[in-house]
Parts: C-alpha cells; sequence; structure tokens
C-alpha cells in the first residue's frame, strides 16, 4: 500500500515476526508514507491519564505493572486460525501486544530481560502465557493471558503499582478502577484528572510520618493517605470507538502537519512486538 502511494494504518501487531516489521518500517522510510499500528488504548482517556501521571513523576517511580487478562475459546474451535502460530503469531503476537505496547506507553523505559513460559493443550493448542519483562529503571512488568475459560469469567486487570499510589483499572477496554495513595497537594489536584473521579476517603498523617516517608530509597513530602474510584460512563463500544475516532484523528493531523508527532510509531509497534517475541521463545 505505502509502494502505491498510501498513507497507513496496520492493525496490531506490526507483523508477525520481526524480520516483516523491520521490513514495513524499511518501506516507509523508502516512501515517505505516514504509517501507524492500531494500538487504540493509547487514546483511552484513563491510559492517557496514568501514563502523563508516569512521565511527569507524580507518584514518584513506576515500579510493578501486572496485567490478567482471562479469555473464553468457545468461539475457538481447533481449526481456528486463531491457534495456528504461523498464522497469529499466538496469545502474545497476536493479543498480549496491547497490553505490552501499553506498559511500554506508560513507562517509555526500554526492555532489559524478557522471560516467558507458556501451556499446551494435548491438543497443541497453547492456551495460556506468561510474559516477565524487566526494564532499564527497574520497572517489572508481568502478563497472563489464557484462552481457556467459559465467557462467563472473561475479564481484565492491570494492576500499577508507584512509589506513592496503587491503580487496580478493569476491562480490555479500561473503564472504570481503583486507587489508594499518599498524597499531597500536587497529588490531590494530579489525581482529579481522572475520569468522574470520587475520592471516598482522606485521612491525615501524623508529622512523623510525612518527614520519613520513603520508598525505593526516595524521600517524599506528603500529608494524607487517599482513597477512591474513576470511571467511563459510557459503554465499552462506544469508548472503544472514542478511541479508534482519536487515533485516526492523530494521524489525519500527521497529514496536515509533517511535524505532527503521532501517538504510535513503527517503532513503538517494534518495540512491543519484539518483546512479545522474545516471550514466546521461552527465558531469554
Amino acid at each position: 500500500a505505502m509502494y502505491a502511494g498510501k498513507d497507513v494504518i496496520i492493525e496490531k501487531p506490526i507483523a508477525t515476526n520481526i524480520r516483516d516489521a523491520k521490513e514495513v518500517l524499511k518501506v516507509r522510510e523508502r516512501t515517505g508514507k505516514i504509517a501507524t499500528v492500531d494500538y487504540m488504548m493509547r487514546f483511552n482517556p484513563i491510559c492517557i491519564c496514568l501514563a502523563e501521571y508516569t512521565h511527569e513523576n507524580i507518584f514518584g517511580m513506576l515500579r510493578r505493572v501486572n496485567v490478567e487478562n482471562y479469555a473464553q475459546d468457545e468461539t475457538l474451535p481447533i481449526q481456528h486460525w486463531f491457534w495456528n502460530k504461523k498464522v497469529s503469531g499466538g496469545i502474545l503476537i497476536e493479543h498480549a501486544v496491547h497490553f505490552i505496547d501499553l506498559v511500554n506507553y506508560f513507562s517509555d523505559q526500554q526492555y532489559k530481560t524478557v522471560q516467558g513460559i507458556s501451556h499446551k493443550r494435548k491438543t497443541g493448542q497453547e492456551d495460556q502465557v506468561f510474559a516477565n519483562v524487566l526494564y532499564e529503571n527497574g520497572l517489572i512488568a508481568s502478563h497472563y493471558h489464557s484462552f481457556s475459560r467459559p465467557r462467563f469469567f472473561e475479564r481484565t486487570s492491570i494492576r500499577l503499582n508507584y512509589d506513592l499510589a496503587e491503580f487496580d483499572i478493569e476491562g480490555w477496554i479500561p473503564l472504570k478502577g481503583y486507587f489508594r495513595a499518599l498524597a499531597n497537594k500536587e497529588i490531590h489536584t494530579a489525581i482529579k484528572h481522572l475520569p468522574n473521579v470520587n475520592i471516598k476517603k482522606e485521612t491525615k498523617l501524623n508529622k512523623k510520618l510525612t518527614r520519613s516517608v520513603r520508598s525505593g530509597g526516595i524521600k517524599y513530602n506528603v500529608d494524607k493517605m487517599i482513597e477512591g474510584r474513576f470511571e467511563i460512563k459510557e459503554d465499552k463500544q462506544h469508548v472503544y470507538a472514542v478511541c479508534v475516532r482519536a487515533l485516526l484523528t492523530d494521524f489525519l493531523a500527521k497529514k496536515k502537519n509533517p511535524n505532527h508527532k503521532l501517538r504510535v510509531s513503527l517503532e513503538d509497534g517494534i518495540s512491543s512486538l519484539t518483546i512479545a517475541s522474545l516471550a514466546s521463545k521461552g527465558t531469554l
């Protein structure tokens, strides 16, 4: 399509192997066309807030991210292309790259070490996968994905642990969540940027504690503990549409202004695919 003079939006993943992904990158360089990957979760209002919190160090360092995704296999018979790794790349490449990219978006750190394990049914279907990723500044992210349970149990949860806060968000398209944080005035103001936030509890800390809060060897000044919830009130399909529309708007902004920086680059697509590929191969 790029050789034919078209700008392109590529459905995730950018490719099912690194060789093909690098070829896509070369074609973009040769043709000068605009190309992005459909990582629409980067445009979710909750995810945007969490990325900004991390990049601005509002809650201190992001130390840990845990992703758990339970999906159904009732509509995936053994003949389905999903199970054929030569076609889909497998669960980590076809599906988990969404969440690997989300962690990359939150942190902006480069990975150092990737470990992966998986389980296969007797039929040869790889239905459970797990990946651990250590990043350069000490962030450790874990990704568990299974396609092995009834639709009744489908759920996705993501937990982020910062020096001064914990966030638990729910939904494959994140729609709501819960937080606990040690707060000061700056943090209290920042937390209000979450969608429809409701601070349910505020507890003032004693003065001795406010002078001695340390995490990861770093000293922080805080004066209260806050807890609460946040949510996007529209349904999943509406939020999905809003995110895709925002990605398209970002893409069009690049067409109008070549200096505009895309929120999702091909390099982002290659980074998440690389981590997924390494995890698919086992411990490296």
